[in-house]
């Protein structure tokens, strides 16, 4: 009984933690590092301010992880389809990258928006990106088209 009266805050800081994330990826779509601000992220998250630094110590913290959720997010789709198995013929492969891109695109417009908002600027959080997720997943993908 103690271990489980233990997990349940440890749940109820992991499910917060997501909210925050999601939260911040919508607002930082929408309005941009800059333009964000952190009591309208715990807001459209529901829970209190005083949250966000327990969970996230700084806004550019919170960014991060807002932009790895949503490229983990498209990782995976691209992991589920097959993509990186390279037993298909290009053209095959070409029209599987392009469509699951689409797909994920048209059910996450968030990832364009923040993507738009976070190129706007020259900054260390768009060399951050390119580095931690943009030159990764070109460098998956360009063995499967040689």
């Amino acid at each position: 009984p103690v271990a489980l009266a233990a997990r349940a805050p440890q749940q109820r800081g992991l499910e917060t933690r997501q909210r925050l994330v999601e939260a911040a990826l919508a607002v930082f779509a929408r309005r941009g590092f800059d333009g964000a601000s952190t009591r309208e992220i715990a807001r459209h998250a529901g829970v209190a301010l005083a949250a966000l630094p327990y969970h996230f110590k700084t806004k550019d913290a919170l960014w991060r992880a807002a932009a790895d959720h949503i490229f983990r997010q498209l990782a995976e789709r691209f992991a589920r389809s097959g993509l990186l198995r390279s037993d298909a013929d290009l053209a095959a492969r070409l029209r599987l990258l392009v469509r699951e891109f689409v797909l994920f695109c048209a059910r996450h417009p968030e990832l364009h928006h923040f993507m738009l908002r976070a190129g706007g600027d020259d900054s260390p959080r768009l060399a951050w990106l390119v580095d931690t997720h943009i030159r990764p997943m070109i460098a998956a993908v360009r063995p499967l088209f040689h």
